[in-house]
């Protein structure tokens, strides 16, 4: 599994420790590694925890949060020795390319092979840059969900992966108002595919993660009566 593709699949991890960087960055670190021993990979997930992190408690700010992020993976990068700086380097490159106000082409050529557009023939650098564009798409336009998503479909190459991530990044920094109500309606009307989940399934998943954190009892069995909500853990089934 990729980078991007591990940045997905811990998504619940990164929300459920959201409030706590220790616990967030030691979660995701560890499931990592579970998968690959790579540190870099753990650094461009941890990354990408980060920003939901600062996003949900408001405290991303667009202009800076490169060099915050810059500043909180070297911390990390000091305490593992097997750490490699390259993905510094890559996103000390994204804050280049936003405060030039690079175009989406200019920073797609960036990461993609100059001998073809095939994705196949791509470098090794950008088959591992998804979550780097992601953060370009997403920081260039923070505000507007919409053009942040459109621009990382316009990318070119792995645009679903790409997409997902922009959107987890600016919906996490706007919330549901940011969601286009057409793109809601069209979410809850389309038909999915044999692998996918339907909206109403993923909606029941997600409140369940929400309800877990807010420390509700026994969220996993539904109750006539209202739900018992504390702090995170502190309420526990016996």
């Amino acid at each position: 599994m990729t980078d991007s593709g591990l940045a997905i699949a811990t998504l619940p991890i990164a929300l459920f420790f959201h409030d706590n960087l220790v616990k967030q960055r030691r979660h995701l670190e560890e499931t990592v590694q579970a998968w690959c021993s790579d540190f870099e990979v753990s650094d461009r997930v941890v990354t990408f925890g980060y920003a939901i992190a600062q996003a949900l408690k408001e405290h991303l700010y667009p202009h800076s949060f490169i060099a915050q992020t810059l500043a909180y993976l070297r911390v990390t990068a000091d305490a593992s020795a097997g750490s490699t700086p390259h993905w510094l380097t890559e996103l000390d490159q994204v804050r280049t390319l936003l405060q030039t106000g690079a175009n989406l082409s200019t920073v797609a050529q960036r990461w993609q092979s100059p001998s073809t557009q095939d994705s196949r023939a791509m470098s090794a650098d950008a088959q591992t840059s998804a979550i780097a564009l992601a953060l370009y798409c997403f920081l260039s336009t923070p505000n507007n969900l919409r053009l942040a998503i459109i621009r990382a479909a316009r990318i070119g190459y792995h645009s679903s992966i790409v997409c997902a991530l922009t959107g987890a990044l600016a919906g996490a920094y706007t919330g549901t108002a940011g969601i286009p109500v057409d793109w809601s309606l069209v979410s809850q009307t389309r038909q999915v595919s044999a692998w996918e989940l339907p909206p109403l399934e993923i909606h029941q998943l997600s409140s369940r993660l929400l309800a877990v954190w807010s420390g509700v009892y026994n969220s996993s069995v539904p109750q006539p009566y209202p739900a018992v909500v504390a702090a995170p853990w502190v309420i526990r089934p016996y």
